[in-house]
């Protein structure tokens, strides 16, 4: 993650696009994602659950708040990004094709960035 990139949006992409290219140089390792994705949820000890909030934090740290619509902060919109991407990625068939998949997210990233950013930003 860049975090001189102060734009939540851009950091995102660029996560994106990473793992669009560790899945082209190991397609198997996905499947073992979309397992533990559909593997029914089981307690979450305590340290795990802070450390994810520690990542979530430090995730948006210097991100730029003021190009986000009134009453939108990051951690939330962070938040709403990761349900949908989880759901998104949960709904993937088994013999999903990696290209239209990097296509239709970032379609979804986009549609996102135009609902919490202010016009300007766009």
């Amino acid at each position: 993650v860049d975090y001189g990139d102060n734009d939540l949006f851009s950091r995102i992409q660029k996560a994106v696009e990473d793992k669009i290219r560790l899945l082209r140089q190991y397609p198997h390792a996905f499947d073992f994602v979309l397992s533990v994705m559909r593997e029914p949820a089981v307690n979450t000890p305590q340290d795990t659950r802070e450390n994810t909030e520690n990542r979530l934090q430090e995730y948006i740290r210097n991100i730029d708040g003021s190009k986000f619509r009134e009453r939108i902060l990051p951690a939330d919109a962070l938040q709403i990004i990761i349900w949908t991407t989880h759901g998104f990625v949960s709904d993937l068939q088994e013999d999903f094709d990696i290209d239209s998949v990097s296509v239709r997210l970032s379609a979804i990233l986009h549609t996102l960035r135009r609902a919490f950013y202010k016009e300007e930003f766009l």
